[in-house]
């Protein structure tokens, strides 16, 4: 079958109701409109069963490509802009498969500022003793993009971070894959992605020591070649970068973020249809044994929503002036969390993301803006970037949190159009 692979160079879902116009206005005319070659703001390739490719940079190309024959029944992968998902790497505890499915979303919460719940967590398959690679996006924006995509083509088949699929180049430990753009340059390793300055370049492929290095969308000038080791091998693909990334998409090893609710149905085949009998006779007895357990099942959802509200009463009244939690799920995180802050004695102590982040962020005002937040559990350390109005909003927070007993150091600081960015590190004195 066909294989698509659009990439889309900004956040899918900023396109604009113009857009949509202009999408509706190519159906009405069976072409591509005047409205709609504004939209470039990606790229695809295609590759036929027979080795045949077509390419393409805006809109248009690709709508009129999919009304041939070859691009009727194409499968579609999307390519995601690299800052939309975050790669994370981590171990989690349980015996089976569905034990690991289900301690995920725990082990993967201290590294995320948002609330898990709001996150939808693609993985490749969950092994124990290993860690899990997981891709994590807002659940919320993944719909988003989905829905757009859907309206402005069709329903996407798989769907990747950038950054992701880069990585698939450089399974080398020793290798970087950098991506070019105009000021600005994607560094990219087995494990890790960051998007730098051109200027800090070379230091900080001094610090990664790569053996190999992969330029993409660009190259290596003589003086920057010139700063690093001769050793390194410096190789400069011929393939565009969406033929670069669509050998990466057919990579095993590839977390595709449609999983869960979000996988697409998958197309009937003759096979499937001559199993439709048998698979009805099936669900017949399935629906008999389903009745038989259901007035038992009834009665257990009757007594667990008996306990829950009876555990919400008695949590209540131990903490009056906390605010009633809205499911059972954070009724167990707040009890776990209030356990965790005191010590033997019964006591309060101080220490831990939870209180670093309510407090900081208490102490914040409404005109700061928190970009990222990271907490280091070893040294017991929050570092937060956030944009500001103004240098001296810094030292009003630093004193304000140094009257709670906790200390603010100043990474760095810089103007940024008319804000001020700041990366800080908030921990408790000593």
């Amino acid at each position: 079958m066909t294989q698509i692979l659009l990439q889309f160079l900004q956040d899918p879902t900023l396109l604009t109701a113009a857009d949509f116009v202009a999408r509706q206005s190519q159906n009405e005319s069976g072409g591509a409109s005047e409205g709609a070659k504004h939209l470039r703001s990606l790229r695809w390739t295609a590759e036929t069963d027979d080795g045949e490719r077509a390419h393409g940079d805006d809109l248009p190309s690709l709508l009129d490509w999919m009304a041939t024959d070859a691009g009727e029944q194409a499968q579609i992968g999307v390519v995601l802009p690299t800052e939309l998902a975050v790669s994370l790497r981590c171990d989690v505890p349980g015996r089976t498969a569905n034990q690991m499915q289900r301690a995920l979303p725990y082990a993967l919460e201290e590294y995320l500022a948002g609330e898990i719940e709001s996150m939808h967590i693609a993985t490749r398959k969950l092994m124990q003793g290993q860690a899990a690679d997981c891709l994590v996006i807002e659940a919320a924006k993944l719909e988003q993009c989905i829905s757009q995509i859907t309206d402005l083509i069709t329903t996407p088949t798989a769907m990747w971070p950038e950054a992701h699929l880069l990585s698939l180049l450089a399974k080398n430990a020793n290798s970087v894959v950098l991506k070019f753009g105009p000021d600005t340059v994607l560094v990219v390793n087995s494990s890790d992605a960051a998007l730098i300055q051109r200027e800090h370049l070379v230091a900080v492929l001094e610090s990664i020591e790569p053996e190999q290095v992969i330029c993409i969308e660009g190259r290596l000038d003589e003086l920057e070649r010139g700063q690093l080791k001769d050793a390194i091998d410096v190789v400069q693909p011929e393939q565009s970068v969406v033929e670069l990334l669509q050998h990466c998409a057919a990579d095993a090893q590839a977390i595709n973020l449609l999983q869960g609710k979000y996988q697409p149905r998958t197309q009937s085949r003759p096979q499937t249809k001559q199993l439709t009998a048998l698979a009805a006779m099936a669900g017949v007895w399935f629906v008999l044994g389903a009745t038989l357990m259901a007035a038992s099942g009834y009665w257990s959802s009757q007594q667990a929503a008996l306990l829950e509200a009876d555990n919400l009463t008695a949590y209540q009244s131990l903490f009056p002036s906390d605010s009633t939690p809205r499911s059972a799920t954070q009724l167990r995180r707040r009890l776990m969390s209030k356990v965790g802050q005191r010590s033997a004695t019964g006591e309060a102590v101080q220490g831990g993301f939870l209180d670093l982040s309510v407090a900081t962020s208490a102490a914040l005002t409404a005109d700061n803006r928190i970009t990222s937040m990271t907490y280091n559990q070893q040294r017991q350390e929050l570092l937060i970037d956030l944009t500001l109005s103004q240098y001296e909003q810094l030292e009003m927070l630093k004193q304000k949190l140094s009257q709670t007993g906790i200390q603010l150091e100043v990474a760095n600081a810089e103007e940024e159009g008319s804000r001020i960015r700041a990366r800080i590190k908030t921990s408790y004195q000593s």
